[in-house]
């Protein structure tokens, strides 16, 4: 077989190839027809052989001896295009077979028409082609790209280890017959095998199952459908040493994906690329991902999504430590150089749960970096993006646009991170929520803004058994939101750097430090003891035209140095009674702030405001 592969068709092969696959031209039922079928035999170098190009235009069905043939003589460039007969149910099924047996490297061009099929396997890393009009529509199964039956070696070693699908219009159409179940998921397209590839671009998927039931169809019910399930093994509650070893990968450009339940659901160690694509009229989910290998979702619309459009959900598990690897150490050694989550340049718009969702139950340490970069995110119910309860290697969320939320623009709830990044973001007109919200979480907030927010621009929250966590707030434009510019409460431990902030118009003050919980200072500790309540340092910012104070400090140990204050409506420092020993000026700044309000330091006494215990507090 391989010195015929080698080779050259001799005559008599030829010939077999003539009368097998030619039709006859005293056949009257092609009497009339001005086109003849040719047979193209090429000789383009392969690695392992030279391929055979065949058009069957003409031809009334494909036989199963016909399917052999194709198999023995290597046929790799099989084209369909000039097909216009109409194909019989036998036909449709042998060609599924030859999709099914075609070597690695071929190449299919279908022709420009509707094809039914019940459903389709994809064995090897093949091509399938379409042309202007070219539709396929499964109608009782799925799509099925499997490579279990190579080797790893052989795809490798092949021309090309991914199979392609392009230009199609593949249609997703469940007959009355299908009954969804475990083994049978309602999916256009299934990848659930170790080392199985797929690339997908300049196509349109979409579904017909969610037409509008009549009111009179009481039978009707709802499919969940998915256009997309990569690594389904791995949706279990327990990830276990066979779904890690799964390694499946799915690449999508250039394509239309509509009115599906969800685009895309993949399962642990997946691998998914998208990009510059439109998903639009999911029921459910955009793109719902467990524990990837990688995920990149790229320059791409989602739009109108009833849930979330993009959730990652981290699920911690000791048996994802060792399942690829002799020891655990050794598992999380290879993990942590492999994963990454990259969501960049994404326009992301009228969902109803959140734009962007990456959370776990509870925050276990998993090797990913995540970037969030460049998207702009509007019109969620929910937050603009979330990041909940996450133990992970770095996190940046860059150049982000969040607006017209009815949630907050940015949330970070318990995320511990190598680095944690927040820079060149904005926050704008969210209508309940915080442009930025941040639970239990340090970091180093950067060159921001957060405008026109209904419950303020930035709020910090602390645990109440909070961990040693340091947060920098720099150099960011926080204005006109509703309550207080900044906020901080119950810091419990650690330190808050706020530097070279233009703190301004906001509906109350301009930042404002509370503890509520009990508050102490360990004097015989140095200036920031690790056993006593955060320290908060004030460096350099402007506080300028706030309803309320400029700086109100109600029982938070205080460093303020060199701020800029003027035309704060009810005064421009506040300071509890019971806080002002905690309260230190550094460089005489007491003076400076002073001469740029142009006050005396007049101390006023004026109880109330100052919480739940009415102190007494001091405005300089």
């Amino acid at each position: 077989m391989a010195n015929r592969r080698e080779t050259t068709l001799s005559k008599i092969e030829q010939k077999i190839f003539k009368n097998t696959f030619l039709s006859n031209s005293n056949d009257l039922r092609f009497k009339d027809d001005t086109k003849k079928s040719q047979l193209s035999i090429t000789s383009k170098q392969q690695s392992l052989f030279s391929p055979k190009t065949f058009d069957i235009s003409q031809i009334s069905q494909i036989s199963n001896h016909q399917i052999d043939l194709i198999r023995i003589f290597a046929v790799q460039e099989l084209d369909l295009s000039g097909i216009s007969f109409h194909m019989t149910n036998e036909t449709v099924e042998n060609l599924q077979e030859t999709i099914r047996v075609s070597i690695p490297g071929s190449i299919i061009t279908l022709p420009p028409r509707k094809i039914q099929f019940p459903y389709l396997m994809i064995t090897s890393p093949i091509t399938l082609k379409g042309l202007p009009g070219t539709c396929i529509e499964i109608t009782n199964g799925s799509i099925t790209v499997d490579f279990s039956s190579h080797s790893r070696e052989s795809i490798v070693c092949s021309d090309t280890e991914a199979a392609l699908i392009c230009e199609i219009a593949l249609q997703y159409t469940l007959n009355t017959s299908f009954k969804p179940s475990s083994t049978t998921p309602p999916v256009l397209i299934i990848l659930d095998s170790n080392h199985t590839y797929l690339e997908i671009r300049d196509c349109d998927l979409r579904s017909n199952n969610h037409e509008s039931p009549t009111l009179d169809d009481e039978n009707t019910y709802f499919i969940e459908d998915s256009c997309f399930w990569i690594n389904g093994i791995g949706y279990k509650k327990s990830i276990s040493k066979n779904s890690m070893r799964f390694v499946s990968s799915l690449f999508i450009s250039s394509c239309n994906i509509s009115n599906f339940y969800e685009c895309c659901r993949a399962g642990v160690n997946s691998s998914l690329i998208i990009e510059k694509s439109h998903i639009a009229g999911c029921f459910g989910y955009g793109i719902n991902v467990m524990n990837p290998r990688e995920l990149s979702i790229k320059n791409s619309v989602i739009d109108k999504i009833e849930k979330t459009a993009v959730d990652v959900n981290i699920i911690a598990d000791p048996a994802a430590g060792i399942a690829l690897g002799t020891s655990r150490t050794e598992s999380l050694n290879s993990l942590q150089n492999e994963r990454t989550l990259v969501i960049e340049g994404n326009d992301i718009r009228n969902t109803g749960g959140y734009g962007v969702n990456l959370w776990c139950e509870n925050v276990s340490y998993y090797p990913i970096q995540c970037k969030v970069t460049q998207n702009k995110i509007s019109n969620c119910k929910k937050e603009g993006i979330a990041i909940r309860h996450l133990n992970i290697s770095g996190l940046w969320i860059d150049s982000n646009e969040s607006s017209e939320n009815e949630g907050t623009g940015y949330w970070l709830q318990k995320v511990t991170a190598g680095k944690l990044r927040v820079y060149n973001n904005r926050s704008h007109d969210n209508y309940s929520g915080y442009g930025l919200y941040i639970y239990d979480t340090g970091g180093i907030i950067k060159n921001n803004e957060f405008i026109h927010n209904t419950l303020g621009g930035i709020m910090v929250v602390g645990a109440s058994k909070g961990t040693n966590t340091n947060l920098h707030i720099k150099n960011s434009l926080i204005q006109c939101n509703g309550e207080n510019g900044i906020t901080i409460m119950d810091y419990s431990r650690g330190s808050i750097h706020i530097s070279h902030c233009k703190i301004s118009e906001n509906s109350h003050d301009g930042i404002y430090l509370i503890q509520t919980r009990d508050f102490y200072i360990d004097k015989t500790k140095e200036k920031n003891p690790q056993n006593s309540n955060a320290h908060a340092k004030i460096r350099s910012c402007e506080l300028n035209n706030n309803t309320g104070y400029g700086l109100n400090i109600v029982k938070f140990h205080c460093t303020i140095e060199k701020l800029h204050l003027s035309d704060n409506q009810q005064g421009n420092i506040m300071i509890a009674e019971d806080t002002k020993q905690y309260v230190e000026f550094l460089d005489d700044n007491k003076v400076d702030v002073n001469v740029q309000v142009g006050q005396n330091c007049v101390i006023k006494e004026k109880p109330g405001l100052c919480g739940r215990n009415r102190h007494k507090c001091y405005i300089f």
